[in-house]
């Protein structure tokens, strides 16, 4: 494209334009001038994109020409370009300055923009670079216990900082005290800090490390939620509680050591800490939380403290690369979903004391080729075994009385199953897609089978069940073999 030199216009000009020329002719020059300056354009150029790219920039500076005029302007299509230089490039020198001049007002603008942004981007670098350790001033306040604890007392400057020193004088740190300071790298809190509140370093992007002090007792809910580089971290021995969603999110997290210490632990803790490969559970803990090491996708194994009573919903959830764990004879609930997604667990045993599997527990953990059940267990919930397509036989406990929808489905390798004479029904899809199940004995006592409880399409299925028995006219209406006893 031609460089336009700038082309000034005086305002008297203007104004005797504006009073001379009818709305008619203003459209007309300004449509010819640009269909000119394109045309003229288009000499010097041969693809096609380029041609369209120049039709885009002159429309943008017409647009922009109009508004300053305050006149309407009719600007054409790329379509049309072609046909009005066809029709104007005759009169190409008469309307060539106002061209010029509409592209020299374009490009003051543009440099007056580029101007402003290096000026913001200049300070903000500065700003960086040279607070880059700062002892911030804090504000105190009483909670309700008249525990004096400290915020930052302004959260705007902590957006640049890279290293923060807390104040000697603190002896916590308040709810949010450093929330989304994205630049923190670092941080030295002193001896004498006695709590971390809520959400204290939430979205701490850029926190690589930290020291807990010794005289910390507390780390509250999502106190290092999304603190995506903090790659390990010790707590203290001292501390007894961590909140609900204290490190979710912290991807690169790798190691935590808690200390014997520490006696509670709140649900989703390490939500989502997929690089997590090592963490000890002290022995102080009665209860795994809800989600507590939901797609923590690199542990591989954990031993679960003897105190554990409880073992929340979802606790194992997506941990694809757990082959082991021991669930101590302690627990006495196993809440949903709680194996759900561990695809390399081998085994596991479900202790005395237990007396619910809940639904999905078992769901998709494809490589589970042993399962015990304790007497104990009175109830298998709806899809507990569900794509357990590695497990090969069970052993349902005497005290179960039906069999949940969808229990064993996807069961593939399933060649045998004791179903006893507690059994009164069988949900639909229990034993769909089994396709080594060639042979299944049901009791008398059976007296509901749900719908598709049984595949029948890839094997040719027999029931063994007495003449006249619910199972037998099951089998005989769903086109089953029938063995009679």
């Amino acid at each position: 494209m031609k460089h336009v030199t700038n082309v000034s216009i005086d305002e008297l000009e203007l104004e005797e334009r504006r009073r001379l020329l009818s709305e008619a002719a203003k459209k007309e020059i300004y449509e010819k001038a640009v269909a000119i300056k394109l045309a003229a354009d288009a000499r010097e150029v041969r693809q096609q994109e380029d041609i369209e790219e120049m039709a885009y920039f002159y429309r943008e500076i017409i647009h922009d020409y109009a508004e300053a005029l305050n006149v309407f302007i009719f600007i054409p299509d790329y379509a049309d370009v072609a046909e009005l230089c066809a029709c104007c490039e005759e009169r190409q020198n008469e309307y060539s300055l106002i061209a010029a001049e509409l592209e020299a007002e374009f490009v003051a603008k543009r440099r007056a923009k580029i101007l402003r942004r290096t000026i913001i981007t200049t300070i903000t670098i500065i700003v960086v670079l040279t607070a880059f350790r700062v002892t911030l001033p804090l504000w105190e306040y009483e909670n309700n216990d008249g525990v004096v604890v400290y915020k930052a007392g302004d959260i705007g400057v902590i957006f640049h900082l890279g290293s923060v020193t807390v104040p000697d004088y603190a002896t916590g740190l308040g709810n949010r005290a450093f929330a989304k300071a994205n630049y923190l790298r670092r941080i030295t809190l002193p001896e004498g800090i006695t709590s971390i509140g809520n959400e204290a370093f939430l979205g701490c992007s850029s926190l690589k490390r930290l020291d807990i002090p010794e005289s910390v007792t507390s780390i509250g809910d999502s106190a290092f939620q999304d603190c995506a580089k903090l790659g390990s971290l010790s707590i203290p021995n001292g501390v007894t509680s961590i909140g609900e969603s204290a490190f979710q999110e912290c991807v690169n997290l790798v190691t935590v050591n808690l200390p014997e210490s520490v006696t509670s632990i709140g649900d989703a803790a390490f939500y989502n800490c997929y690089s997590l490969t090592d963490v000890n559970l002290p022995s102080g803990l009665t209860r795994i939380g809800e989600h507590m090491f939901f797609s923590c996708m690199e542990l591989q194994s954990i031993s679960i403290p003897e105190g554990v009573a409880r073992i929340g919903v979802g606790a194992f959830r997506n941990c694809s690369n757990l082959t082991t764990i021991d669930i101590p004879d302690g627990v006495r609930y196993i809440g949903a979903n709680a194996f759900d997604g561990c695809s390399n667990l081998v085994s596991a045993t479900i202790p005395e004391g237990v007396t619910s599997i809940s639904d999905g527990l078992f769901f998709g953990c494809h490589r589970l080729a042993e399962i015990n059940i304790a007497d104990t267990v009175s109830f298998i919930g709806e899809e507990a075994f569900r794509f357990c397509s590695n497990l090969k036989s069970i052993e349902i406990p005497e005290k179960v009385t039906s069999i949940g929808r969808a229990t064993f489905l996807g069961c593939v390798r399933l060649e045998s199953i004791n179903i006893h004479e507690n059994i009164t029904s069988i949900d639909e899809y229990a034993f769909w897609y089994t396709l080594l199940l060639t042979e299944i004995a049901i009791p008398d006592s059976v007296t509901y089978i749900g719908k598709n409880a049984f595949t029948m399409i890839f094997n040719d299925l027999s029931i063994i069940c007495s003449e006249g028995s619910y199972a037998s006219e099951h089998a005989l209406e769903n086109n089953f073999g029938v063995i009679y006893r």
